[in-house]
């Protein structure tokens, strides 16, 4: 949870990849969630059988016609996307809803 809350910190802020600077936190951060979801793919490749029945086990299928299997890399960014797609939508959704309401006592009533 540290990394993935330091990688959306990130994505809002000015992206200087000055050391110790929120932008050079979230790059680390982001290596840091890559490697472990290289270890995860990487632990079920390995597999004899896999008889996961989850979203990994979906995209990365060895049913699937060769071109239409997923690289790593597209594995792990589409990890990423659907990670950033839940944190933003609804998260932010409800800070903003909190934040406007205890500012607008009018809107509030």
């Amino acid at each position: 949870m540290k990394e993935y809350y330091q990688l959306f910190d990130g994505i809002l802020s000015l992206p200087l990849e000055i050391p110790g600077s929120t932008y050079a936190k979230a790059v680390q951060a982001r290596g840091r969630i890559l490697k472990r979801l290289t270890q995860v793919i990487d632990s079920r490749k390995s597999l004899e059988e896999d008889d996961h029945k989850d979203l990994l086990a979906t995209v990365s299928s060895t049913e699937m016609q060769p071109e239409d299997r997923m690289s790593n890399e597209q594995i792990m960014d589409y990890f990423l996307g659907l990670l950033s797609a839940g944190h933003v939508s609804t998260a932010t959704a409800v800070l903003f809803a909190i934040a406007f309401l205890t500012d607008s006592p009018k809107a509030l009533n």
